[in-house]
């Protein structure tokens, strides 16, 4: 992003930025609290414990830190993006006027960030050289309010020797990781009788041999590339199979362990469908299952599905109620096959020029549907 040359007046306030986040997001913020200690400037955020509570406290508290700062830098990630309490400190910083500063990580795209009539130009936190222009621009504004070329250029000088460190690696580490949740299962109408095999694309053992062959691959190029994965090791022909690798590759490649997490409900939500009970409790279940796979997809910026059934449809429904990208695979059936075949914007590459369905992925088709991941907006 390029360096602003309209400066706003500062006041002789005790912070230099104000930094609005996501709780969840609170590694990248320390880091970045670091950053500008080490070069004599001092930040405010408001803590976990204080935005758990929210209410008054929380309020006054945003407000004084908010009359205290020079300007604000709004963290965008797929947490904060959703956070009311987010929108609500940028409405306070337009009220006192603060300039802003945004910054963005790698899996929230300008669109997901900007408002309506309004997009926004945020720097890159995974890039160095934005976070280069993010900290001079920051510290520039309180150290030279009269945006004297020579002392920009100086502060740019001290900002690109102080950023060789530990925690500008980590910011950009953070920054850079992707999250995907890989879902789906065996369709179950493959085993059916009186189906042919050209509509069951593959029977139950074939899809279970190419997905034990196709899933390790894959897992293994999206954490090559820098993504976290989540999957259901309950589920044992999908994410049974991405949990086992996940945990091998993390392990042989010392890697957090993080880069793996367990999600879904299965078997519980085909157990509650199964069950002979009334349709109004069967109608609050529904709601409440809705919640919790909501709750381990919001993280998540793509959702990937092989195969899959009544409860891979539901997860769809909440990813889109999240707007997580979703990517189907439509060669193994299921639920990916007919979302492909109903949803023309889900069609995607290499998918999409793909004539063979048999789930025969090349190792070149992986990383085309890795690029995809990577690059789409």
């Amino acid at each position: 992003m390029k360096k602003q040359t309209k400066m706003e007046q500062p006041t002789d306030r005790q912070y230099t930025a104000f930094i609005s986040h996501a709780s969840e997001d609170v590694a990248i913020v320390k880091n970045i609290e670091t950053l500008f200690e080490k070069m004599g400037h001092h930040v405010f955020y408001a803590p976990i414990t204080l935005k758990e509570k929210a209410g008054d406290e929380w309020i006054k508290q945003v407000i004084n830190g908010m009359k205290n700062s020079t300007c604000i830098i709004p963290i965008y990630t797929r947490n904060s993006i959703r956070k009311p309490w987010v929108v609500y400190e940028l409405g306070v910083a337009d009220a006192f006027g603060l300039p802003k500063y945004p910054a963005m990580v790698a899996e929230v795209s300008v669109d997901e960030a900007s408002t309506p009539g309004k997009q926004v130009q945020a720097f890159k936190l995974f890039d160095t050289d934005d976070l280069i222009d993010l900290f001079t621009n920051v510290v520039n504004l309180q150290e030279n309010p009269s945006n004297n070329e020579r002392m920009r250029d100086s502060i740019k000088v001290r900002t690109t020797h102080l950023l060789r460190c530990d925690e500008t690696n980590e910011i950009i580490k953070l920054a850079k990781t992707r999250d995907v949740f890989i879902a789906g299962n065996v369709p179950v109408y493959i085993e059916k009788k009186g189906i042919s095999k050209k509509e069951t694309i593959m029977t139950e053992s074939e899809f279970q041999e190419k997905a034990k062959i196709f899933l390790p691959r894959l897992t293994r190029r999206l954490l090559e590339h820098g993504f976290s994965i989540s999957s259901c090791p309950q589920v044992k022909s999908v994410g049974n199979v991405v949990t086992t690798e996940a945990i091998a590759w993390i392990t042989k490649n010392q890697q957090p362990t993080d880069r793996y997490k367990i999600g879904g409900i299965y078997p519980i939500d085909r157990d509650l469908r199964e069950l002979d009970v009334d349709d109004r409790f069967k109608e609050i279940w529904e709601s409440q299952l809705l919640e919790f796979r909501k709750w381990y997809l919001e993280p998540q910026e793509w959702l990937l599905i092989l195969g899959g059934n009544d409860g891979t449809k539901e997860e769809y429904s909440a990813a889109r109620q999240l707007n997580v990208k979703v990517f189907p695979l439509r060669c193994f059936g299921g639920a990916g096959r007919a979302l492909w075949n109903t949803h023309e914007e889900l069609q995607r590459p290499p998918c999409n020029g793909c004539k063979q369905l048999d789930g025969n992925c090349s190792d070149q088709a992986i990383d085309a549907l890795i690029k995809t991941l990577l690059n789409e907006d």
